[in-house]
Parts: structure tokens; C-alpha cells; sequence
């Protein structure tokens, strides 16, 4: 009994002097540690999982550089099938009434779009995502929810945006392999990095851990406000290796509020390709000047080729600015206003020409053709592809078309005689048993017309070519 008395005391000693004492003051570390939580519980609210059910080709790029969003069917052979599949990434509300900013390459060719939201009031919810507009060239999306009666949604301000710094802390929200709302802390390891010399996009790097499924998520510094979207991660293995690149706050602003204005970025293009000038390349080439950028290639009838502008050209001027870099080049000419005509100068050997251009209209760059389809919109399933009807766009977003009207073959639906012997992506069904086909549906009736024990007569064109497909009995 004594012995438990004893104890009773000694326990209850320091209790006794800790309410004599003042309140000890945090140290830094808990309160960097403190700080980090409160940041996390704002932040989290205006973080979104994105799902969806896609439909996904085998003739995405090569490049290096991994798309984050957690795809699982994304390492096909290339054989121009199409498989259907499920994917998830992460996004960002930038609005009280629900619009959200991503990746494009989150939402691509795909369809049943959902958003897992955390509303204020603390509850989860699942909600129907309407796609506004994607940007290609800068690998991001708008999407909006509607927000239930009665609930309110956090969401980051982009009105205002710091610029990021190198060395600051940088913290990424989002939803790694499914993990959904997870947080990883890091530091702006480079501001303006380029992932090539050629390319004109320019990215935050950092090392805070990057995984698939946090592409389309926020970065933001230790004040909660937007540096970045999480959209890609240099790796080797697929995972997390200190390289991550998120597109700057202020371009996902621009491209953000253009999209929501009209749902899609508008931008010009002198149509003509260039290339950095290098050391190599000015020597192996025996250029004088350094200042500009190389034109390699002019596309035929573009706003270059009637200006007078040849392969082998470099730009040194555009509209009185000065061209430096791919970067500075495509910022200056995205920027102009089409068909109003612009001065460029350019160098050509050891002369300097002052000319005309007339700027066209730049489409986004060229979309994988498994963008957007359905398995009820665009299946033909006697020819075993899926289709899309021609319009006028179709001929500028891929090689010219001959005829106005047809059904264009995006994808293969099988590896099964019928795709693999006749048909291929990018062919254009123009015509069954001498019957025109002017649309996916013409295509579908004209087929269920011809029983499966006769043969198919089709007529397509195939890089400008017309020809005739025999297709045997199914």
C-alpha cells in the first residue's frame, strides 16, 4: 500500500508543476510542423480525383518524359488497337462554382467523367464532370461540376499569383496510384526549365514526390497559393525519382480563363518548323549568326511559304521583337493576330530580308486520334474499327483529304483478320459496295444492308490514294 501511495505522488508531481509553470513555446520544428498540418487541411478541400473510362490507343509518343496520369492500359505494342480501360489523375477547383483545372492528358479520349470532391460542410462527393475545353499544346483542361444545392466548395484564387523561386518549399497535392489526397513536400529545384533545348514550353521543376495519378494536381507554396500543375515526371522506372515538372501558375491562368471564355486557346502560326541554333548546328551548317531561330521546314501553302520564308532560313525578328530562343519565338508569334499581316526579318546566308507575313490560325498540336470516342459513338464492329465522320477540320488535323465526306478509321478494335489484312488508322471509308458513305451512321446502315456471308467492296483512301478494300465474309 505504501509503496502504491508512492507512486500516486510521483506521478502526480509534475502534473502539479506544469500548471505552475508558463506554457512552454513551440519549438521551430513544431511549428514548421504545425504549419505544414494547417496548410494541408486548406489546401486539401480544393483538391479533386478525377476518374474516368477510356478508350486507349498504342501510338501514344515516345518521349522520355511519363505522363503522370495513373493509366492501365497505357504500354501497348504498336499495332493501332484500341483497348477499353479506366484511369484517374488529380485536379484543382480555381472557382466557387465548380470549375476545375488538369491535365489534358488526364481526360483525353475519354468519356463518364467523375470528380471526387470534398465539400466544405466536410462531406465527400462524387459528381458528374463536364468537360469545357482542352489545350493540347500546353497539356491542360477545364472541367466544370455542378455544385450541390446547399454546399459550398474551396478553392484555390488564381487572380493573383506569386511567381515561383528557386530554393523556395513546394508542396503537391493529389492522388498517387489511387492513393487519393496525398501530400508530398519539396523545393523548386529550377524556375523556366525546358525539357529540351527544342521545346517551347517551359516548366517549375521539383523534387517533391511525383507519382502517377498526380498529374493535373496542385503545387503550391508554404502560403497555400498556386505555383504550379503537377504534369510530368522524368523516370526510368516509372515512379518517383526527384524530377517532377508542373506548368507554371501564371500559363494554367491564361489558358484556364481563355477555355472558360470560348472553350478553346486561340493562337497563330507562321507554319513553318524550327529548331534551336546550337554550336553544332551553326557550325555544321556554316552559319554566320547565332541570334534567332532555324526555320527547317515550311509547311506548303502556309502563311511562311507565301511570305517567302525557305528551309534553311533563320529568324531573327517577328513583328519589332527580337527572337532568342524556341520559347521566345513561340510566345511572340502565338500571340499575333491572325491574317494580319506582320514584318519579319530573317537571315538568308550573309543577307538580311525584311518581309511579310500574314500569320495563320494555329489548330492544337495534332491529337491522338483515339481522342474522344465511344464504344456506342464510333464502333463499327463489322469492320472492326472505330470511326469518325469527316468534317471540315478533319483534312488540318491530319494528311489531306481528297473527298469531303467519308468515315475516318482512328483505331482498330481487334487484332482479328478484318483490321489486321484491309484497314488501317488514318484510311478513310469513302464508299461500300459503290454506296457512298457520308457519315459513321451511313457506314452502320449501309453494312447492315449486306448479309455476313457476302463479301465488302470498300473504296478508301489511304495517303491521298484512292483504292478499292475487299473485305471476305464474317
Amino acid at each position: 500500500m505504501r509503496s502504491r501511495a508512492f507512486l500516486a505522488i510521483f506521478l502526480l508531481l509534475p502534473v502539479s508543476r506544469l500548471h505552475a509553470q508558463a506554457p512552454a513555446a513551440k519549438s521551430p520544428l513544431v511549428q514548421f510542423s504545425d504549419d505544414l498540418e494547417a496548410l494541408s487541411s486548406r489546401v486539401m478541400p480544393t483538391v479533386v480525383r478525377i476518374t474516368a473510362h477510356v478508350y486507349v490507343g498504342d501510338h501514344e509518343d515516345s518521349t522520355p518524359i511519363n505522363p503522370t496520369a495513373n493509366n492501365s492500359n497505357s504500354s501497348l505494342p504498336d499495332t493501332g488497337l484500341v483497348t477499353a480501360g479506366t484511369a484517374q489523375g488529380s485536379g484543382v477547383l480555381v472557382s466557387d462554382d465548380g470549375y476545375i483545372l488538369t491535365n489534358a492528358h488526364v481526360i483525353a479520349g475519354s468519356a463518364n467523367l467523375r470528380a471526387e470532391v470534398r465539400m466544405v460542410s466536410g462531406k465527400l462527393r462524387v459528381l458528374p464532370a463536364a468537360r469545357v475545353g482542352l489545350d493540347e499544346d500546353t497539356d491542360l483542361a477545364v472541367l466544370k461540376i455542378n455544385v450541390p444545392e446547399g454546399e459550398e466548395l474551396a478553392f484555390l484564387d488564381i487572380t493573383h499569383l506569386p511567381p515561383a523561386h528557386q530554393g523556395q518549399i513546394a508542396i503537391a497535392f493529389g492522388s498517387p496510384f489511387g492513393f487519393e489526397r496525398s501530400v508530398t513536400m519539396g523545393i523548386v529545384s529550377a524556375v523556366r526549365r525546358q525539357s529540351s533545348p527544342d521545346d517551347p514550353r517551359l516548366w517549375i521543376q521539383t523534387d517533391a514526390a511525383v507519382n502517377p495519378g498526380n498529374s493535373g494536381g496542385p503545387l503550391v507554396d508554404v502560403r497555400g497559393r498556386l505555383l504550379g500543375i503537377n504534369t510530368l515526371i522524368y523516370s526510368e522506372s516509372g515512379g518517383n525519382e526527384g524530377i517532377a515538372l508542373a506548368i507554371p501558375a501564371d500559363t494554367a491562368r491564361t489558358v484556364f480563363n481563355a477555355i472558360r471564355k470560348n472553350g478553346h486557346v486561340t493562337r497563330s502560326t507562321l507554319s513553318i518548323t524550327t529548331h534551336s541554333l546550337s554550336r553544332d548546328l551553326t557550325r555544321g551548317l556554316g552559319l554566320t549568326g547565332t541570334q534567332g531561330v532555324l526555320v527547317e521546314d515550311v509547311w506548303p501553302a502556309g502563311s511562311g511559304e507565301r511570305a517567302g520564308i525557305l528551309p534553311g532560313d533563320i529568324v531573327q525578328e517577328v513583328n519589332g521583337r527580337k527572337i532568342t530562343s524556341i520559347v521566345n519565338y513561340t510566345q511572340v508569334v502565338s500571340a499575333l493576330e491572325p491574317k494580319k499581316q506582320v514584318p519579319i526579318t530573317i537571315a538568308r546566308g550573309d543577307k538580311t530580308l525584311n518581309l511579310m507575313v500574314e500569320p495563320d490560325r494555329a489548330g492544337s498540336r495534332a491529337r491522338s486520334l483515339t481522342s474522344d470516342i465511344s464504344f456506342g459513338r464510333n464502333l463499327i464492329p463489322r469492320l472492326e474499327i472505330f470511326g469518325v465522320t469527316v468534317d471540315p477540320d478533319t483534312p488540318n488535323e491530319w494528311n489531306p483529304i481528297r473527298s469531303p465526306q467519308g468515315v475516318m478509321v482512328v483505331a482498330r478494335s481487334s487484332a482479328l483478320r478484318v483490321a489486321e489484312s484491309s484497314l488501317r488508322p488514318h484510311d478513310v471509308i469513302h464508299a461500300v459496295n459503290g454506296k457512298p458513305v457520308t457519315s459513321v451512321e451511313t457506314l452502320r446502315r449501309e453494312l447492315a444492308q449486306i448479309p455476313n456471308r457476302e463479301s465488302l467492296v470498300l473504296q478508301i483512301e489511304r495517303d491521298g490514294n484512292l483504292s478499292y478494300v475487299v473485305v471476305p465474309p464474317g
